[in-house]
């Protein structure tokens, strides 16, 4: 055995506990990240499975669009094909289904408009809460000719030519279905009543795949799906004819493909022959979407993140305890570099502790992170991440040895290059503490790069995007730098109060943690790395949050029904109970003549669209004008009387403040739109006045006003009587409701106290009400948060670990000083209270620098967004949840406090005496 490795045993024999907690910490971090990666390994291992599921026996389709119905002559073309062997038309429309009595009716939930031309949001239950599970999703009524089950049977027979339904297996167990039960199919107002023939397996149509299938065809009606249909009920076409009272166009062609088909060629013959009425998509097509679709480089990028968080987290706890080594066995270091040690020699001792520290750790983290998936097996919700696979073994590994030996560096080289006469002669070295100044002015001057870029110099989008991405790094290795200057104001702003607390003299804590700058510093810098993220995560996500809100001016309730209303039924509606007035709105979705927001240069985002919508209303009635109008708009340029004249002039339109930060358009200034029924004519309309509407966007959704495309570019106000004009609409139709309530209504109560109206204009209501947006966007963003916001935690938790190692060398290197403390009258319990004082002055160091790294960060991060997301043209204030931020600061207080409580005890227990013995040297 060298001597390195009999030098290495020899260290972990005589401090064992320090290997134990240090191992401990970089096992908790390499099993963080198996648990997050076995989540991406499970998901890369399954798509092959989930592909083929999702297909059963086709091995394509071709989606065909609104109107776009197979010609015969198409179908004898598709069937003659050499690739292909077999060609199936179905129709697809969602049903209300109902089982047995007792059973709930399964039917679709209530979409928004935006929705139904295929906006970003999910189906909704009545009330706007949260989205139903994938496997029950809406049932879909399937017409289909196939003389084959698309799947296999479970029980009883396939369609023959006698009327009958199949059904899928989750839909028969959701129903309390079986073969023989009468199931009550309901159509737009009609019910009627089909036997259950058959049961067969299931669709597999997660979220993932539905939104790649979405994305790939481009379908845009949700009644019919995209793809073949999850929670099916499947009968002849016949049959289906009966049901819904007409015959459906074919919107779905199932191709059977020969063994070895060659796909390429199968698209090349195809897809430009079928545009723009339908679209090809190939069991090929969808696998490799699959692995490029957003939910799944969401997984790979969380994968990545948990490497990167886990080690910086080992890299820092592993640096402070090496750091702490060489600090204390700087004789021990130097008595072996004088017996003829090399420097070489003396490197490799620490490199080889940092290795046998990564190993355990590596190894210990694949164990308790093949246990906690072995647990969450159990779990059905989490059964996916149930895999140890490859991608968790690397990953941890890298973690583990990467951040290990990174940590290695410069304790090994500070451990070389120790001065063996002067450690041996006892003679101090110069103090860290001189170069604080640089180190402050340099960390300064790394932070202000990153505001410099964002909002001080003059550069191109691409460019300041590409430079502000880059100066995170910088602006984290700045805080870093700083970190000294922090533990210096620490020490001589909370160390006298903190004394005081604890009835310790003052001058005790002084320079209690700057005693060993390195170990504090490693120690603070490892905690940071979860607090720090934990707090920019939470600022960062609520900041984004604000602006889809809903802000004062919206009414308390708009409702839309597709079908329209007429004027003579506003009385009714006025008559309802709770209601104090109805206000008549107009609703159009034209196009802009002109790339005026600059989307096809700056690309799409939420505000870069190239529509808007027009709600029209009486400039002189409730709507705008009044005391107390119904939108109650913030004027931001001009005023609301200036702009109320120019709308009655005619074609003027109010616009949003994003609106006109994008365009560069002002008050006077004009713009173009293309009124939808005449796409060969634009309409010149000028801004009057310019508002603030934080919000808009779910005001829209939720209030079904985007009528002919999934996103607009604003919301605008303009003239009723300009859009009947310019837009050729019905001068007896309302598109739009806005409620005046006596009291506030919940959105399950408006809609109860509607439906009855709008069951006779036979539509479906879009209800919007303030509350209901707010609560469940904030619901929603809370789960969304506190989902990423767990790694960070369990780091923090982890890094804790390190904490007990710096108090511990901490009191090691100060042995002689407590004893002469012990000596000359302070009592044990004094001891104890001045090592639980450096505990929550080091984590009080850690909050300082997280909450300045995480609000520098939130800021950068919702700055970068307008430039490199889907956010971009957003202004969102930074909006700072205190609650949360002191909760976790405080437990992470609390933590601190808790790691020092053994080393305390242990100092407690210590006689004088044996404290004394251990020297001045011993430091």
């Amino acid at each position: 055995m060298g001597v390195v490795a009999r030098l290495s045993l020899a260290e972990v024999r005589q401090r064992p506990g320090r290997l134990v907690v240090t191992a401990l910490a970089v096992v908790a971090s390499a099993a963080a990240v198996v648990w997050v990666v076995s989540g991406y390994d499970a998901l890369s291992e399954s798509m092959d499975e989930v592909g083929e599921a999702y297909h059963g026996r086709y091995g394509a389709w071709i989606s065909v669009e609104e109107g776009g119905a197979p010609a015969p002559k198409l179908l004898e073309l598709l069937r003659a094909d050499p690739a292909i062997t077999r060609v199936d038309a179905v129709q697809q429309l969602q049903v209300v289904v109902s089982g047995p009595a007792g059973t709930e009716p399964a039917g679709p939930w209530t979409p928004t408009v935006g929705d139904a031309y295929g906006g970003e949001g999910a189906y909704m239950d009545g009330d706007g809460s949260a989205d139903r599970h994938d496997h029950e999703r809406p049932p879909v009524l399937v017409g289909t000719d196939a003389p084959e089950p698309p799947r296999a049977l479970v029980a009883g027979r396939w369609l023959g030519d006698a009327p009958g339904a199949v059904i899928s297996d989750h839909l028969a167990e959701r129903l309390g279905a079986d073969v023989g039960t009468t199931l009550q199919v309901k159509v737009d107002q009609d019910e009627l009543p089909v036997e259950v023939v058959g049961v067969v397996k299931e669709v597999i149509a997660s979220t993932v795949i539905g939104e790649t299938v979405s994305d790939l065809t481009g379908a845009r009606d949700p009644r019919r799906g995209d793809g073949p249909a999850a929670g099916a009920v499947y009968v002849r076409p016949a049959e289906l004819e009966r049901l819904v009272g007409h015959a459906l166009h074919t919107n779905l062609l199932c191709l059977e493909l020969r063994h070895g088909a060659d796909l390429a060629g199968l698209h090349a013959r195809w897809s430009e022959r079928l545009k723009p009425a339908a679209s090809l998509l190939s069991l090929a097509d969808l696998k490799t979407a699959l692995s490029e679709s957003a939910s799944t480089k969401a997984t790979r990028n969380q994968a990545y993140a948990a490497t990167a968080v886990s080690l910086l987290a080992a890299l820092f706890i592993i640096f402070a305890a090496l750091s702490m080594g060489v600090t204390e066995r700087a004789r021990e270091l130097a008595v072996l570099r004088a017996v003829g040690i090399s420097r070489r020699q003396t490197a490799g001792l620490i490199l080889a502790e940092a290795l046998g520290l990564a190993g355990v750790g590596w190894l210990g983290g694949l164990a308790a992170g093949w246990l906690l998936l072995l647990v969450a097996a159990s779990d059905a919700a989490v059964a996916h991440h149930a895999s140890l696979g490859p991608a968790a073994v690397a990953l941890s590994g890298v973690c583990a040895f990467v951040g290990s030996l990174a940590a290695a560096v410069l304790p090994a080289w500070h451990a070389s290059q120790v001065d063996v006469v002067q450690t041996l002669a006892g003679r101090r070295a110069v103090s860290a503490w001189r170069w604080l100044p640089h180190s402050v002015v340099l960390g300064l001057a790394l932070v202000s790069l990153t505001p410099l870029i964002l909002r001080v110099l003059p550069l191109e989008d691409g460019l300041r995007a590409a430079l502000a991405g880059a100066s995170l790094i910088t602006l984290c290795l700045g805080f870093l730098c700083l970190c000294p200057g922090l533990i210096w104001l620490v020490e001589r702003v909370c160390g006298p109060a903190l004394a005081a607390l604890l009835g310790l003299p003052a001058p005790l804590l002084r320079a209690q943690l700057s005693a060993n700058l390195a170990r504090t510093v490693g120690t603070c810098t490892a905690l940071t790395v979860g607090l720090g993220l934990f707090i920019t995560i939470q600022v960062w996500g609520y900041s984004m949050l604000g602006p889809f809100l809903p802000g004062r001016w919206t009414p308390p309730g708009l409702v839309s029904i597709p079908t329209c209303i007429a004027v003579q039924e506003l009385p009714d509606y006025a008559a309802l109970p709770g209601v104090e007035r109805v206000v008549p709105l107009l609703v159009e979705q034209p196009r802009l003549a002109d790339d005026v927001t600059d989307m096809q240069q700056k690309g799409e985002s939420v505000v870069r669209q190239n529509n808007v919508i027009l709600l029209g209303c009486d400039p002189s009635g409730p709507a705008l004008a009044g005391e107390h109008p119904l939108f109650a708009l913030d004027f931001v340029q001009g005023s609301r009387e200036e702009a109320l004249a120019k709308l009655l002039q005619g074609r003027h339109v109010i616009v949003p403040d994003h609106f006109v930060r994008e365009t560069g358009l002002g008050i006077g200034e004009t713009f173009r739109l293309i009124p939808p029924t005449s796409p060969t004519v634009t309409v010149e309309y000028t801004i009057a006045g310019v508002v603030a509407l934080p919000g808009w966007h779910f005001v829209t959704k939720n209030a079904g006003l985007r009528r002919r495309l999934p996103r607009a570019a604003a919301l605008t106000f303009t003239s009723a009587e300009d859009l009947r004009r310019d837009f050729g609409l019905d001068p007896t139709r309302i598109d739009l409701l806005g409620f005046e309530l006596a009291h506030p209504f919940t959105e399950r109560e408006l809609r109860d106290t509607l439906e009855p109206l709008a069951e006779r204009a036979n539509g479906n209501l879009s209800i919007m009400t303030p509350s209901a947006i707010d609560d469940s966007l904030r619901t929603r963003t809370d789960a969304i948060l506190w989902g990423v916001s767990q790694l960070p935690l369990i780091t923090l938790l982890v890094t804790s670990l390190g904490v007990i190692n710096a108090i511990v060398a901490s009191i090691r290197a100060r042995r002689w000083e407590l004893g002469v403390l012990r000596a000359i009258g302070v009592t044990r319990g004094g001891l104890v209270r001045l090592v639980l004082a450096e505990a929550l002055l080091v984590g009080a160091v850690a909050c300082a620098l997280s909450l300045s790294l995480g609000l520098s960060a939130s800021w950068a991060g919702v700055s970068l967004a307008q430039f490199i997301s889907f956010f971009g043209g957003l202004a969102p204030p930074i909006v700072i949840p205190w609650a949360k931020i002191l909760a976790c600061t405080g437990g992470t207080l609390l933590l601190c406090l808790v790691a020092g409580v053994w080393p305390a005890i242990q100092i407690g227990r210590s006689d004088t005496l044996e404290l004394l013995q251990a020297g001045r040297g011993s430091r």
